[in-house]
Formats: C-alpha cells, structure tokens, sequence
C-alpha cells in the first residue's frame, strides 16, 4: 500500500457507482 494502481482506481470508481446507487 502506498502507490497508486488500477485496482485501486478501480476500486474506488465502482465504490462511488454503489454509493451513487444506494
């Protein structure tokens, strides 16, 4: 942890779509 990869842009791209869903 520490740099930033893919599946952490990922991660939080799909995080803010459930978040936008509810």
């Amino acid at each position: 942890m520490g740099e930033p990869s893919a599946y952490d842009k990922s991660g939080k791209f799909f995080q803010l779509a459930r978040y936008l869903r509810g």
